[in-house]
This record gives structure tokens, sequence and C-alpha cells, in this order.
């Protein structure tokens, strides 16, 4: 039986850079779940041009994957944990989103391809494919009816007010140190521009929460 995967991905601007999400489908039959997938190239493909995206931050992934970049492709990966739903693996019907900013603004196709483990000890069963561009991008269906707040803030900013509470600040210092640290000269100024445009707007937030209407 064949395995096989369909890939799409958005790309919304966010203090001049572009924030991609991309979603991956596990489109095969039962027993093939994806563990593994690279977005920019194909697997047991020789390499013939370069990543066509710059100044990669990565933001989020499944529980469990990781990111790598290459000079070709950015490769995501899950390490085996006993079973597939305990090392986080797409499984069938399912799909998994990625996440990661860039200075480059999205093409219109990219090459993508996933490998899979059949639940009988075997990886590998690797499939290629084209992840296309989506104009319409993915809004939490459901923020408006919860909250009216989401209409002052707008969605995005919205969520990541109401992200789950962050590590005691020593502990986010010294995280967010390593990760600076390990970040490219290019890649640290499109992350400062990032968050300069985040901080203004928070500033703006606060200003109009502590205004003369908010007092009433």
């Amino acid at each position: 039986m064949a395995t096989s995967a369909t890939a799409t991905y958005s790309a919304s601007t966010v203090g001049g850079a572009y924030n991609y999400e991309v979603l991956l489908t596990n489109t095969s039959p039962v027993p093939f779940d994806v563990y593994a997938f690279m977005f920019g190239w194909q697997f047991n493909v020789p390499i013939t041009t370069p990543f066509p995206l710059k100044d990669i931050v990565f933001i989020g992934a499944p529980p469990g994957w990781t990111a790598s970049l290459a000079s070709h492709a950015i490769t995501w990966a899950t390490s085996f944990q006993g079973t597939s739903t305990a090392s986080g693996y797409i499984l069938p019907g399912q799909t998994g989103t990625f996440t990661f900013q860039s200075s480059t603004a999205p093409p219109a196709s990219l090459p993508f391809g996933c490998c899979f483990y059949n639940n009988a000890n075997e990886w590998g069963f690797c499939v290629n494919g084209t992840a296309e561009h989506s104009s319409t991008l993915r809004k939490p269906p459901c923020f408006a009816a919860i909250n009216p707040l989401v209409l002052l803030l707008g969605d995005e900013l919205f969520a990541r007010l109401n992200l789950p509470r962050p590590a005691p600040i020593e502990n986010l210092r010294a995280k967010l140190t390593a990760g600076v640290q390990s970040m490219t000269p290019a890649q640290r100024e499109t992350a400062a521009r990032t968050l300069d445009g985040y901080v203004a707007a928070l500033t703006e937030v606060r200003a109009i929460l502590r205004g003369p209407q908010s007092a009433r």
C-alpha cells in the first residue's frame, strides 16, 4: 500500500518579516505514520538548488518534533518513544502544524518530502510532493464568541496574550540567552525587528486600557 501526504503553507507579515504556517496532512492508509518532514526539498533527490527562504527563525512544531536547517531545506523529525502516539508521529488522517519566520516572501510552491513508520519496526517509505502556497490563513473560529476583547486586539495578539504562563523569569532569561547566542547576525536582526513591533503594539494596547475610557 502506497504512502502519501499533502502540504500547504501560508505566510503573514509581522514587523517586516513573514510568519509561515505549514500544514502537513498524512493521507496514507493505516498503519503508516509520519515521523520526518522535509520542507524545501525532497528525500533521496540530488540537491541542485539552495533553500530560497532566508533568515529562518523557528517558532513551533508538533510536540516532540525538532527542527534543523540545512542549505537546501528545513527538516523536522521526532525520535521513537515506543509507540507512534508517544513519539508524536502524525497518524493517518491527522495534520501537523509547523511554523517559522523568514525575511523572504512566500513563493508559489515548494517541494517537500516525508517518511513513515509502518508500526512493525520499519522506518522509511518516503514520499515526495509539492507544497502549495495558500493565501487564505486559518483563523480561530470562535474567539469573537468567546471573548469580545479579540475585536480590539485582533486574532494574533489576543492569542499571544492568552498563551500559557511562561516559566520563572530566570529560567526564561537563560533559555532566551542560549537561543540568541545560537542565532546568526541576520537572524538576530530579524528577531529584533519583530520584537520591536510587538513591544510597540503592546504599549499602545496598555495605553488604551489605562486611558480615561477604561476607567468607566
